[in-house]
């Protein structure tokens, strides 16, 4: 492993199971703070890993749209 990316954006697939008539069993789990991701970061580099996050302005949106050009099977 190389390095760690630390990201908020778990729910970007949620619009997926919708779609596909799935539960999506994650709904109700709430993002984790700055704080959070923050500390999660810390304790990656704690043990000498690489770690990154991705910009805090990702995982706003529960439900994101598709990128047009790409198709979901």
């Amino acid at each position: 492993m190389t390095k760690t990316l630390i990201t908020r954006v778990y729910k970007m697939g949620e619009y997926k199971w919708r779609e596909r008539g799935y539960d999506y069993q994650l709904a109700d789990t709430q993002l984790p703070t700055a704080e959070q991701v923050e500390e999660a970061g810390r304790a990656f580099r704690d043990y000498g890993l690489k770690a990154e996050q991705t910009p805090t302005n990702h995982g706003t949106s529960t439900l994101p749209r598709p990128h047009p050009l790409r198709s979901c099977p």
